[in-house]
C-alpha cells in the first residue's frame, strides 16, 4: 500500500525528475524504513528476524546496483540486462506491451511502473525485495497453519531469510522471485483446504498456481 502511495505521488511529478537514480535511491530508503517501522511494531515474535531478512535483500539490492565493479552477483548478468532495457522500451512505448519480448511479463509489469514513474532500476528490484521478505512472511503463515513448534519454526526461518540463493533472486533484476512468491501463496492456500476442506480456497491455490505459470510455464507442474 505504501509503495503504491510513493509511486502516484512519484507520477505527478515524473516530468520534472531529471536525476531518476537519486530519487529513486530516496524513495526506496523512505520505504525500507517505514517497512522497518511496520514490522518492528507488528507484534510478531519474528519481527526482528524479518527486518533483517528484508535489510539483507536491500544490502544485497544495492551491491548489485553499486558495488558491480568489486563482485558481479551470480545470475546479475545477461537476462537482468534485457529485462531492464525492455521494461524501459515499455515505459516509452506502451505499444509492446501487445508484442512478445524478453521477459515477457516480468518487463511488462516493471515497464508500466517505469510509465509513471520514469525508469528507476532501484524501485523495479527494491520490489524483487519486498516479495522476497514476502515469501518468508508466507513461509510463516503456512508454519503456524501447521502448528509447527516454536524451535522448527525459527530455524526454517532463519534458513528461507538468509539463504544465499534466496538473497540473490530477491534482490537483482530478474522474476524468478515473482513466481517463488505466488508458488508460496499457492502452498498457503492448499494448507488451508487441506486444514478446513473448503473448495474454494482449493480453487484460490490452483489460481496462484497458475499466476505463477505466468512468468514461469513449467510452475503449471505443481498444479497436480
Amino acid at each position: 500500500f505504501v509503495i503504491i502511495i510513493e509511486i502516484f505521488f512519484v507520477s505527478l511529478f515524473k516530468s520534472s525528475i531529471s536525476d531518476y537514480e537519486t530519487v529513486g535511491l530516496i524513495l526506496v530508503i523512505v520505504h525500507g524504513v517505514t517497512s522497518t517501522f511496520i514490522l518492528a511494531s507488528s507484534g510478531n515474535k519474528y519481527s526482528t528476524l524479518f527486518i533483517w531478512a528484508l535489510i539483507a535483500r536491500f544490502v544485497f539490492m544495492l551491491w548489485d546496483l553499486y558495488a558491480r565493479n568489486i563482485f558481479i552477483l551470480p545470475n546479475s548478468e545477461g537476462d537482468t540486462e534485457f529485462f531492464y532495457e525492455w521494461a524501459k522500451i515499455i515505459s516509452e512505448d506502451l505499444s509492446y506491451l501487445n508484442a512478445s519480448i524478453r521477459g515477457g511479463l516480468y518487463s511488462k509489469i516493471i515497464g508500466v511502473i517505469f510509465y509513471f514513474t520514469g525508469p528507476m532500476r532501484i524501485l523495479g528490484q527494491y520490489i524483487n525485495v519486498l516479495l522476497g521478505l514476502m515469501v518468508v512472511i508466507y513461509i510463516h503463515k503456512v508454519l503456524n497453519l501447521l502448528k509447527v513448534n516454536d524451535n522448527t519454526i525459527k530455524t526454517i526461518l532463519i534458513i528461507a531469510a538468509f539463504f544465499p540463493n534466496s538473497l540473490i533472486m530477491s534482490a537483482i533484476f530478474l522474476r524468478e522471485i515473482l513466481p517463488t512468491f505466488f508458488v508460496v501463496v499457492s502452498l498457503y492456500y492448499f494448507v488451508k483446504w487441506y486444514l478446513k476442506n473448503n473448495f474454494l480456497i482449493f480453487i484460490w491455490s490452483l489460481f496462484f498456481v497458475g499466476f505463477a505459470a505466468m512468468f514461469h510455464s513449467g510452475v503449471i507442474g505443481l498444479a497436480l
